[in-house]
C-alpha cells in the first residue's frame, strides 16, 4: 500500500483530482466531436476511447494508491471528481476549445486570401 490506512482522506484527494483530470479529458473528446460535425458514429468512437482511458487511468491510481482494493469512497470520489469538472469549469473549458476552434478557422481563411495562402493551398 502506497499510503497507510490513516491517509485515507489523501487517498480522496488523489482520486478527486484523477476524476477532475478524466473529466476534462472527456470534454476534450466532446469538443473533437464538434469538430466532426457531431457525427454519431465519430461521437461513439471518441466517447468509447474516453471511456477506456478513463478507466485504465481509474485502475492503475486504485492499483498504486492502494494495491488494488476498491472501496466505495475511492469510487465516490473519483466520480466527485469527474462532477465538479463538469460543474466548474468543464463549460469554460468547452467554450474556450470552441472560441479556439473558430479564431484559428477565421485565421486560416484569411490567411489562404492572401498571396502567401494562395501559393501554399495550390
Amino acid at each position: 500500500m502506497f499510503f497507510n490506512a490513516n491517509s485515507q482522506w489523501w487517498i480522496s484527494l488523489i482520486l478527486i483530482g484523477t476524476g477532475f483530470l478524466c473529466g476534462a479529458f472527456f470534454n476534450l473528446a466532446s469538443t473533437l466531436n464538434i469538430l466532426f460535425k457531431n457525427r454519431f458514429w465519430i461521437k461513439c468512437i471518441f466517447d468509447f476511447v474516453a471511456t477506456i482511458i478513463c478507466g485504465t487511468v481509474f485502475l492503475i491510481a486504485i492499483n498504486i494508491l492502494y494495491y488494488g482494493e476498491v472501496r466505495l469512497y475511492m469510487i465516490v470520489a473519483f466520480v466527485l471528481g469527474l462532477y465538479l469538472e463538469i460543474v466548474t469549469v468543464g463549460k469554460i473549458i468547452a467554450k474556450t476549445f470552441l472560441l479556439l476552434y473558430n479564431k484559428t478557422a477565421i485565421w486560416i481563411k484569411k490567411l489562404s486570401n492572401t498571396k502567401f495562402g494562395k501559393r501554399i493551398t495550390k
